[in-house]
């Protein structure tokens, strides 16, 4: 195994997209990630929180992260456990928020909570793991972008897409008859 010294040689002579590109591979060593992760550019650190391999502990630094774009990748991960949901769920940024509430392994009271957000209701309509009777409230929602979410939503009960099958908006019908829960009709 390379010391850390080695590794930042190799590092330091590598492009910022091959430095990239190392950060996103599930292959690259540990250390590796460990040393990208420390990168002054939020670009390279992003890769590494895209990296389904990242050991939890790098995983928990990029929660906390000065850049909210890459807080907002570390949201979106299905490997956070609940009690780092609960620490994202203050955060200031709304695109964190907004992977929270797409993440399926946010707990359903965090759900209910965000479903009472107007800015977050498209992102709580997309989750699979939203339970039904927070669906079928925003398929009554004001907004066509909510109850095309839920039209869309593979966990969208069959009684909710037959009654969006006659929305007044054209795209918001067509998704639900896309959705593969409703028979098909010559």
């Amino acid at each position: 195994m390379k010391n850390k010294n080695q590794n930042s040689v190799s590092l330091s002579v590598k492009t910022r997209m091959e430095k990239y590109l190392l950060g996103r591979n599930d292959n690259t060593p540990v250390d590796v990630l460990y040393e990208l992760c420390e990168d002054v550019d939020p670009f390279i650190r992003s890769s590494v929180a895209y990296n389904k391999n990242a050991p939890k502990e790098l995983v928990s630094k990029l929660m906390f992260d000065t850049d909210d774009e890459i807080r907002a990748i570390i949201s979106k991960r299905s490997d956070i456990s609940k009690e780092d949901i609960l620490q994202m769920a203050f955060d200031p940024s709304s695109a964190v928020r907004h992977g929270l509430a797409r993440n399926r392994n946010t707990p359903v009271e965090f759900l209910k909570a965000m479903y009472n957000c107007q800015a977050l209701r498209v992102s709580v309509a997309g989750n699979t793991s939203c339970p039904t009777c927070i669906l079928e409230e925003l398929s009554k929602d004001k907004d066509e972008f909510v109850r095309g979410y839920v039209a869309s939503n593979a966990s969208t009960p069959k009684t909710v897409l037959y009654n969006l099958e006659f929305d007044d908006i054209w795209w918001v019908r067509e998704l639900a008859v896309a959705n593969h829960k409703l028979p098909f009709k010559e």
